[in-house]
């Protein structure tokens, strides 16, 4: 019963018993904190925070951490908010680090508040983000729309919970904190539409047209419309809350849910007027008793002087309906005066008619505990703590002891266990849409999975289980799966479609080098089996009868038009035809093959874009290789540069590899052997770029930081995906190139150790020019390249930060494919990574002062599609080194080049009797001069060298030579 004065004057005997009922020491005792107020902008903020939660004897906090697609934490796929100090502050782990600090005071449980669908507000700004990469600015399409086709609607951008993409970038969103983050909790707000006028995207609502056959545009108030728009947002929580399950059993999802008046007060009227269910098709109920929230909060947001009614019906159903989890009561006590918050705060502990209570309460909110207590929480809690007061008459005080969370049962002791899964049809990242699953075992049950294929059952009784999954046009497919306490368990189930085959990727056409392999492949689905037969030029091949059809060393004999021919019980299909051209190159000149490593060939080399870096040390020239893959990721790997042998890798330190979008992304090596890594950066403005330095290549040497912060402040460009190093010691330099701008940074030390950026801003070339290959050239000059773009040559001039283009060279003289490059001013060649048809190794010749000539061609192991342009190449010595992400990495060895024949540019004889001779041919190159009499037999004169190119010498000895003939010799 409610404890208010005026009870205590009417019954005598109610002092006692309230005093029973508020020496609780086992409740959750909560607080949201919003992210637009004080309180999570900074370290100072969190720290006061923390301090007064645990003042207030508040055991929970509920910090808003998603704000509208821009986050107070560091996160893989959404920007960071404005506003915090850093920029880049992470406000929750620096909560939770205080927070979970036992040695400060009582354990303070962290749960992630997420703004789950609204991604931006006009409070927020009139306009767009500031960030480019905010979710809005990528994805307008994923909009939700009225049914007037409205975007912004009650000053709010939302993305459209029918959308299959927005499920699953939510979804990403919620399991990114899971997974890095000690978070005691995930919290949904907004998990539900503002008005059934809403849901309107088009590709929402032809999903729910192809489910139920239907066409046009539902109305607004149509009852399986309704219901399909309630299932989108259940299927969402349903993946997230399984999934918290298999990966972090521990972390409590909750939800903060609706209660706007009127206040039902039964199961008949949750269906006829609640808003929750009505209004904003928000079944949380339906939640509740499926398990797939362990802690409802709703948000009973109402005024005690004026909705004490609705406030008590909805908390009492919410405690009527918590099924097999727990129900903590939200009050609005922003809405209140200090006593009538405390009053309401008081009234959840009352039991409900049904005899139910709740586990606790959580106030809204930290920035304003109680009606115009803007900033006023630090008074507020001594109001909870010690009575009586002037707002608080009764004795105990609410919060007069310590309070430890209540534990929840089927998390701390299971008794039952779960079952999650996807239902695709051609490939696992193709879920069927609407797929209905049965399961038949200890119990019973059946649904209907979401957009991304994807099902759930929650708290089965362990044993074992059938499931079957069927949809429209395809054979339905069944698997047995035991479940155990505890656990949850995974059966995914692949859909084959009924009927004659139909291909769904048909064989591409392919131009490869003479002796590389090659492969055709077919995608195809129909009722199974299938067969398949491969043919050439239309003539059977034999042996050909897989779904793919390949060549290991191809010919020229094997050109021609391959096709596939697939049939079942219903009929055959004949695919496209692939052509596939054989290109029989030139014989190498100037190089060797020493090794090459395919994909598969070693862990870090694999097919998912994840190698980066490559780079020669010329100290103990070995190999190293930048690769998020393979048993350690975001490592740099030591090869033998000469068989290319693993022998270790660098060694990370302890927590010194850290931050940007990939930690490690590119390598490059000084001339005395110190080795220095980039990570990567979308935005140098918001995200430190970070240069790591080994003084060698050792396994024990550790890494220290170069350099951590934005090379060019206020330019909010990428970086890292370029870097080339030169020098040694004091006089190393290190240049990175923007992929957003036409920008380059240049890296100076004065003590070999730390560096300075100076930023250089290029003129004359075009954005990105330096975005996926750059390479310092002779003196005060760079060499840029952009796939589809030419090759640029710039100088720099350091004092003054400018650079200018000096000579731009495209096709026919360097192919526009080329990307990632590499310059080795001692023997004047460039090579580079050739996106084409196959990918290849192409090298240069780079004289000094004229156009680069293409020399050879070489290819690389296999040729698959490198849609990053991502690559590498290192001279080493007379070794050149070429990696192609996904296609592997070739080792070469660089041959002396022929030099050009002696060509006679002069022969004359001069007033004394002496013969003048002059020649043109390869600079530094030793030319043999030879003389005969006959043309028959051959001495030689002399041996002349030239740094120019350009060569002479005299002839004394013609005296009494009625005739005398001269050749150069190489």
């Amino acid at each position: 019963m409610s404890c208010s004065l005026r009870h205590l004057l009417l019954f005598g005997f109610a002092f006692a018993q309230c005093q029973l009922a508020d020496a609780q020491t086992n409740e959750f005792r909560g607080m949201w904190v919003n992210a637009w107020n004080t309180g999570l902008q900074n370290a100072s903020q969190v720290t006061t925070l923390v301090n007064q939660l645990r003042a207030g004897k508040f055991n929970a906090v509920i910090p808003q951490v998603r704000r509208r697609g821009d986050t107070l934490y560091n996160s893989h796929y959404e920007p960071h908010a404005t506003g915090t100090t850093p920029a880049n502050f992470d406000a929750l782990g620096d909560l939770i680090g205080k927070a979970h600090d036992t040695n400060a005071g009582q354990y303070i449980e962290v749960h992630a508040w997420l703004v789950t669908y609204h991604i931006w507000s006009g409070a927020t700004n009139a306009t767009t983000p500031p960030q480019a990469d905010h979710p809005l600015r990528l994805h307008p399409d994923w909009l939700l729309q009225d049914v007037n086709t409205n975007f912004f609607i009650g000053n709010q951008y939302t993305f459209d919970p029918g959308h299959p993409e927005v499920q699953r970038h939510t979804f990403n969103v919620a399991m990114d904190i899971v997974t890095n983050y000690n978070v005691d909790g995930l919290n949904f707000d907004y998990i539900r539409y503002s008005a059934t006028t809403e849901g309107y995207n088009p590709v929402t609502v032809a999903r729910f047209n192809r489910r139920y056959g239907r066409t046009g545009q539902p109305t607004t108030t149509d009852p399986l419309w309704k219901q399909f728009r309630r299932d989108q947002i259940t299927g969402l929580l349903r993946k997230i809350y399984l999934n918290v399950l298999a990966v972090r059993p521990g972390v409590k999802v909750s939800a903060d849910t609706i209660t706007w008046a009127p206040g039902p007060v039964n199961d008949a009227q949750w269906y006829s007027s609640a808003s929750a269910w009505n209004s904003v098709l928000q079944d949380w109920r339906g939640w509740m008793e499926e398990g797939i929230l362990d802690l409802n909060i709703p948000m009973n947001y109402f005024r005690e002087t004026t909705n004490a009614t609705d406030y008590v019906n909805w908390m009492n159903f919410a405690k009527d309906h918590q099924f097999n989890r727990q129900t903590v009561i939200g009050p609005g006590t922003y809405l209140n005066s200090e006593s009538n918050a405390i009053v309401q705060m008081r009234k959840v502990r009352e039991l409900s008619p049904g005899g139910k209570s709740a586990v606790g309460v959580c106030g809204y909110d930290y920035n304003t505990p109680y009606l115009n207590g803007s900033g006023q929480f630090a008074t507020f809690q001594t109001y909870l703590t010690s009575s009586p007061n002037a707002f608080d008459p009764l004795s105990p005080a609410l919060f007069a002891q310590p309070a430890t969370v209540p534990v929840m049962p089927w998390k701390v002791t299971p008794t039952k266990g779960h079952l999650k899964g996807t239902i695709y049809s051609d490939d696992p990242t193709n879920g069927l849409d609407g797929a209905v699953i049965s399961l038949t075992g200890p119990v019973s049950r059946a649904q209907t999975n979401d957009a991304t294929g994807f099902y759930g059952f929650v708290d089965l009784p362990p044993g074992n289980y059938a499931v079957q999954a069927s949809f429209p046009g395809y054979a339905s497919a069944s698997t047995n799966v035991t479940v155990s306490v505890g656990t949850v368990a995974t059966r995914d189930l692949p859909l084959g479609l009924q009927g004659p085959p139909a291909i769904v990727a048909q064989p591409e056409s392919r131009t490869n080098y003479n002796g590389t392999p090659v492969a055709f492949a077919v995608s195809a689905t129909g009722t199974a089996p299938l067969a398949f037969q491969w043919r050439k030029n239309g003539a059977d091949l034999a042996n050909a009868t897989n779904a793919s059809h390949g060549i290991s060393a191809i010919a020229p004999g094997d050109a021609g038009g391959y096709t596939v021919v697939i049939t079942n019980g219903f009929g055959a299909i004949t695919s496209a035809v692939a052509t596939l051209t054989v290109i029989v190159p030139p014989p190498n000149t100037r190089t060797v093959p020493l090794w090459n490593l395919g994909p598969g060939a070693r862990s870090y080399l694999t097919t998912g874009s994840t190698e980066r870096g490559l780079a020669f040390n010329p100290a103990n020239n070995h190999l190293l290789l930048v690769s998020r893959a393979g048993a350690s990721s975001s490592s740099v790997y030591v090869l033998n540069s000469t068989n290319g042998a693993d022998l270790h890798t660098l060694n990370n330190g302890s927590g010194i590899i850290a931050g940007g979008t990939y930690a490690v992304n590119l390598v490059g090596v000084a001339e005395d052997g110190a080795v220095f890594v980039g990570n990567l950066t979308v935005n140098g403005t918001t995200t430190a770029f970070r240069l790591y330095r080994w003084a060698n290549d050792n396994s024990g040497t550790t890494p220290t930081i170069a350099f951590s912060g934005d090379p060019f402040p206020s330019s909010a460009e990428r970086w890292g995906d370029t870097l080339d190093v030169r020098g040694a010691g004091t006089n190393t330099q290190i240049v990175i190139g923007s992929r957003s701008g036409t920008n380059v940074v240049v890296f100076t030390t004065a003590n070999g150790t730390t560096f300075t950026p100076i930023p250089v801003a290029i003129s004359g070339g075009a954005n990105s020019m330096f975005g996926l290959g750059i390479a310092f050239g002779a003196g005060n000059t760079l060499w840029g390249k952009q796939n589809n773009s030419p090759l640029r040559q710039a100088s720099f001039n350091l004092a003054a930060g400018t650079g200018t283009v000096l000579q731009s060279f495209g096709p026919p003289l360097v192919v526009t494919g080329v990307a990632a490059i590499g310059v080795s001013t001692n023997l004047n060649l460039l090579g580079g990574v050739a996106l084409e048809t196959p990918d290849n190794f192409q090298l240069y010749n780079l004289p000094l002062n004229d156009a680069p000539s293409l020399i050879e061609t070489n290819a690389f192991p296999t040729d698959n599609p490198n849609a990053n342009g991502t690559g590498a190449v290192a001279f080493g010595g007379n070794y050149v080194f070429a990696l192609d992400s996904n296609n592997g990495l070739i080792a070469l060895q660089i041959l002396p080049s022929t030099p050009l024949p002696g060509q006679f540019q002069l022969i004359a004889r001069l007033p004394d009797g002496r013969v003048h001779l002059a020649w043109s041919g390869d600079a530094n190159f030793t030319y043999a001069l030879d003389v005969s009499s006959n043309l028959w037999f051959w001495s030689e004169l002399a041996q002349v060298v030239s740094s120019n190119g350009g060569f002479e010498f005299f002839d004394v000895a013609t005296s009494n030579q009625p005739q005398r003939f001269y050749r150069t010799r190489n």
